[in-house]
Formats: C-alpha cells, sequence, structure tokens
C-alpha cells in the first residue's frame, strides 16, 4: 500500500467567499480590546489566533486545526486581517490579530472654516526670486553699543 503524500496546494478564495467567511468570523469570533506584555499595552479590536482556529473548527468551516491555520493564512494573505504587530502569520497560538475593516486611520483633519486640512497646508509660500537671500551661514546679530565700549 502505497503512503499518500501531503502536498501544500496554493489555494485562494474569490472576493465573495471571502466577504462571506469574513462576516461570519467576525460574528463568532470574541473582538475586543486586550492588553498584554508588561508594561500592557492595549490592542484595539482584536482577535486571538487559538480562539479563532477553534471557532473555525467548531463552525465546520475547517475540518480540524490545521486547515483552520491554513484557511487563516489564506485570508492573512488575502488582508481580511493581519498580526496586530505584523510580526506573525496566522498561528495556533496566543496571539492578537486585527481585521482590516477594524483598523483606526483616524479622521482629516479641518481647517477652521470647515475644508479639510491639505497636504498644501503645511508647506511654506514660495517667495518670489528677487526676495529670497539663500545663505547657510547663522545671522550674527549687531554689536549692542551699550553693552560695552568700544577698544
Amino acid at each position: 500500500m502505497a503512503k499518500e503524500e501531503h502536498k501544500d496546494v496554493e489555494a485562494s478564495f474569490d472576493s465573495t467567499d471571502l466577504e462571506e467567511l469574513a462576516t461570519r468570523m467576525k460574528r463568532v469570533l470574541d473582538i475586543r480590546d486586550r492588553k498584554y506584555g508588561f508594561p500592557p499595552k492595549t490592542y484595539m479590536k482584536c482577535f486571538v489566533g487559538n480562539e479563532a482556529v477553534k471557532k473555525l473548527v467548531d463552525e465546520d468551516v475547517a475540518g480540524n486545526e490545521e486547515d483552520a491555520v491554513r484557511i487563516g493564512n489564506m485570508m492573512l494573505n488575502a488582508g481580511v486581517f493581519h498580526h496586530v504587530q505584523d510580526a506573525h502569520s496566522f498561528e495556533n497560538k496566543y496571539l492578537f490579530y486585527r481585521f482590516t475593516s477594524d483598523e483606526d486611520h483616524g479622521i482629516a483633519a479641518r481647517k477652521p472654516d470647515g475644508s479639510s486640512v491639505s497636504w498644501a497646508d503645511f508647506v511654506t509660500p514660495v517667495a518670489p526670486a528677487e526676495a529670497q537671500i539663500l545663505t547657510l551661514q547663522p545671522a550674527i546679530p549687531e554689536r549692542d553699543p551699550e553693552a560695552m565700549p568700544a577698544i
């Protein structure tokens, strides 16, 4: 009897399947702020890898833990989620991961008049060529005649 060899085959999801799986995972995973380290650092809106592996198996998304890790890495490679420090692939360990859709990218700043701030607001205006004095020497203040008498 010949022994079967397991070969890793590159697999992928189509975008519809990926969205459905991500939505399903977000519904069943415990996504919350977590603390880790000393002093503790808070990682916002994240889930734990080994808990996600268990949920993938429990929800019949994966047949076993090995398949769950493979599916998790396919999702990670597709950009659905990532390790909170981008330091690990998806693993069946106590590691924190965050869905890309839960990332806080901040909000655009506003000027007092309500318009959006632009990069151009931080660039100094260009003066006409005749007004520019280009030098690398520091400005030396004039001597104060009252401070010390001339010799």
